[in-house]
């Protein structure tokens, strides 16, 4: 093993995702920082189990989870074969949303995933899961505490603060809810959450992936138009293993999917605009944000019914204005 490989071994096996983000909150309980739902003891006991925990792909459980239900789904030699010797590494010092590597001397693909844009994309998706709660019939109650949630929900990802006041006064509020009315209320959120954050999680890896699968990492595309081709063919191949991902996982014989999770595609894009100068302007290997999503966008129009497609518009387009995301050179 060279001494890149024994690198990205390390990341793997040092850093298991979803322990690191227990101790996290249960630091910031320690601190008077946040409210647990749950006592110190239940967390501690899940966070001694997910020490036992065994991953085979990468370092985060979600997304061993969702390659393992792409190959249940997807029957393709050349695919299968990538998906057999892939490792992912959710790193906390990377720059981009993702990077794969050209492929290494064990034959194996290899990927890493910014922890940054991971967050980003949970704290985004956690924000589309309030807008989605608020379509549904509710007391009156619960509007209230969906109002503070989505103020919280908002600074959360704006300022990239965890638990800010807002929103352990959310928490509150809904576990009251929770019980006044027993309508699974709070559940019935993070299920959203869980979802969207599954579907952009897809997207952003089944991106990585589509480099690999495509040859990108073993001829590099030469700088300038090939090179932002070749994005946007990863991002059509994003959106197959996204959807793949979506049959497997929540399959149902009428095939009838939540809008919800058909929005979550357009979570890891919108969660990049930080890391651009100007989404309006491209670069010498990547095209501009905005034409990206126009191609998801395109993508997804092809894919799921009218009706469905002008919901997710309505939605993305909510979304943007929450977070000052310029939409306006986009056509509907």
């Amino acid at each position: 093993m060279n001494e890149s490989e024994a690198i990205f071994h390390g990341r793997i096996k040092q850093c298991h995702v979803q322990r690191e983000r227990m101790a996290e909150l249960i630091s910031y309980y320690q601190q008077g920082n946040a409210i647990l739902l749950s006592s110190t003891e239940e967390l501690t006991d899940l966070q001694d189990a997910l020490e036992q925990d065994k991953l085979n792909f990468s370092n985060d459980m979600v997304i061993d989870m969702i390659i393992e239900y792409v190959q249940q789904q997807r029957d393709d030699n050349d695919f299968g074969q990538i998906l057999q010797k892939l490792k992912i590494a959710s790193i906390d010092d990377h720059c981009s949303p993702g990077l794969a590597y050209p492929k290494y001397s064990d034959d194996s693909y290899y990927i890493e995933i910014s922890q940054d844009i991971s967050k980003r994309m949970r704290l985004l998706g956690d924000l589309l899961a309030v807008l989605f709660m608020l379509e549904e019939s509710l007391q009156s109650d619960e509007e209230q505490a969906l109002s503070v949630l989505l103020q919280a929900s908002r600074q959360r990802y704006l300022e990239g603060e965890e638990f800010p006041p807002a929103y352990n006064i959310a928490q509150l509020l809904m576990a009251k809810c929770d019980q006044q009315y027993g309508d699974n209320f709070t559940d019935r959120y993070v299920a959203y959450a869980r979802e969207i954050y599954e579907m952009a999680m897809a997207f952003l890896i089944g991106h990585e992936i589509g480099h690999h699968f495509y040859g990108h990492t073993v001829q590099k595309p030469a700088l300038g138009e090939k090179s932002q081709i070749a994005e946007l063919k990863a991002d059509g191949f994003a959106l197959d293993f996204a959807f793949c991902y979506l049959k497997s996982a929540y399959f149902n014989e009428n095939h009838v999917y939540g809008i919800h999770m058909f929005t979550g595609v357009y979570i890891p894009l919108l969660a990049s605009q930080q890391l651009c100068n100007n989404i309006f302007l491209g670069t010498n290997s990547h095209p501009a944000l905005i034409t990206r999503l126009v191609g998801v966008q395109r993508g997804l129009h092809k894919i799921i019914d009218e009706s469905a497609w002008r919901e997710t518009q309505h939605y993305r387009n909510t979304l943007c204005q929450l977070i000052d995301f310029p939409l306006n050179s986009i056509q509907n």
